[in-house]
């Protein structure tokens, strides 16, 4: 296998209209190589060739020994936005190393304002006093609009939340931080303390994607002031190929010489 200039190495499989979504990104930049559709030796050689990786879990998609290969590589860029969970220190350390930040922001930004509107609007706690006869027309809700909507972490995903909450007349006021700033016992304490309190769930402590099973320690599903979602917020039609292009947008800046966008500092390259 020759190539006349380092390749985009993508990972995981694709699609042929997912195949036309990266083309189109990359605008003729480079060469697609599928790490899928290559045997050892040729997987080997893509590698060590690679101008960037596209990946969505290295620890997952290449092979006992295969970091080392991308000690050339300009750029590796994740699919996904969290990589808390990935091993970057096996990754070589001159590479610069790039999350997809916002990638599925629209999408989980609608979830956000779902979960709220449903917290607002009593949705799932109606629900369920129509299921035992209780028909409680004139118990008051909350409007959202007039209201203030709490954002901690804005950047691409808080920053579509804050859009939609603006959008239906609320006041943003957004911390730019991140990280696992919810404390399990501690929430489950307010909820109970605190019926009127509700808390919308869908990104969780123990999950299968990072950890291999889900687990909750509290037993927040049997309270009724929580509306829970299996962290599926980023499942929205067509987020998937919006996430894909945003990604490979950014392997196209390194590969054409430009700065990539969401680079890792080397402070959390240290897993």
């Amino acid at each position: 296998m020759e190539f006349s200039r380092p390749p985009l190495v993508v990972a995981f499989g694709l699609s042929e209209k997912r195949k036309a979504i990266v083309a189109d990104a990359l605008a003729g930049a480079s060469d697609v190589v599928c790490l899928t559709e290559l045997d050892e030796a040729a997987r080997a050689e893509a590698l060590r060739n690679a101008g960037v990786l596209l990946t969505f879990n290295t620890s997952k998609e290449l092979r006992s020994g295969e970091a080392a290969l991308l000690a050339s590589a300009r750029l590796i860029q994740f699919m996904i936005g969290g990589v808390d969970f990935i091993p970057l220190g096996e990754l070589p350390k001159g590479v610069p190393v790039a999350t997809n930040g916002g990638g599925y922001a629209e999408s989980m930004a609608e979830h956000a304002l779902a979960m709220a509107l449903a917290a607002a609007k009593r949705l799932i706690l109606e629900h369920g006093n129509l299921k035992l006869g209780q028909f409680n027309q004139f118990t008051h809700n909350r409007m959202l609009a007039g209201g203030v909507c709490g954002i901690f972490g804005f950047g691409g995903i808080g920053a579509a939340t804050g859009r939609l909450m603006h959008g239906i007349g609320m006041r943003v006021h957004a911390i730019n931080r991140h990280g696992e700033i919810v404390q399990e016992r501690p929430l489950y304490d307010q909820l109970v303390r605190n019926p009127r309190f509700t808390a919308c769930i869908d990104a969780w402590w123990i999950e299968p994607v990072r950890h291999g099973e889900f687990r909750i320690d509290q037993p927040f599903l049997d309270l009724p002031n929580v509306i829970a979602s299996p962290h599926n917020s980023a499942q929205g039609t067509g987020a998937h190929n919006i996430s894909l292009r945003r990604a490979v947008e950014n392997c196209r800046r390194a590969l054409t010489g430009e700065a990539p966008l969401h680079v890792i500092g080397l402070d959390e390259r240290l897993m």
